[in-house]
């Protein structure tokens, strides 16, 4: 049937895009390959590895290649006698859930709130002090702008510039 046959070419080109992903990232053949990966085994870089001779490199500790060292398998139990337990989806898509239980949660009772510190006291004390002594400064000051001194020959030639018009 020329549906199947349409399926199944689909499938295979997916196949094989994912065949090339998987040889790009290194992952073929049971050993990854390349840079990153020959790095986390002997813990020398590209250029370490092609240019320097061997009798030259220095040696990497065991441990430093311990804890770079990649982990391809996780080691995970898997039963197949176990049966996966159903997720119970309703209208809309929501997952039904269990109804809240009332607990009575303890009170916890509130810690004393300790003395402000002494010298944090003095400090605020010294401020208000200073915002005090600020203020009576500018209170005897008042807000009296300067008054500026008018030039009469200046204001004569504003009074005549007034009268043209642009």
């Amino acid at each position: 049937d020329a549906g199947e046959a349409i399926a199944l070419e689909q499938t295979a080109g997916v196949l094989e895009e994912l065949l090339t992903q998987i040889d790009a990232s290194g992952l073929t053949q049971g050993v990854p390959r390349g840079s990153m990966w020959d790095f986390q085994r002997d813990g020398y870089l590209p250029f370490e590895r092609t240019a320097i001779p061997v009798g030259q490199r220095t040696p990497v500790m065991d441990d430093m290649i311990q804890q770079i060292q990649p982990t391809l398998v996780i080691d995970e139990s898997v039963s197949l006698d176990a049966e996966p337990t159903p997720e119970v989806i309703t209208e809309g898509g929501w997952e039904e859930m269990s109804a809240p239980v009332d607990e009575e949660i303890p009170l916890i009772e509130e810690e004393h709130v300790s003395e402000v510190p002494r010298p944090m006291e003095e400090d605020r004390v010294d401020l208000e002090a200073e915002l005090a002594r600020l203020d009576a400064e500018r209170n005897i000051r008042g807000t009296k702008s300067p008054e500026v001194k008018v030039d009469p020959h200046l204001a004569a030639l504003e009074n005549q510039l007034s009268e043209l018009d642009f």
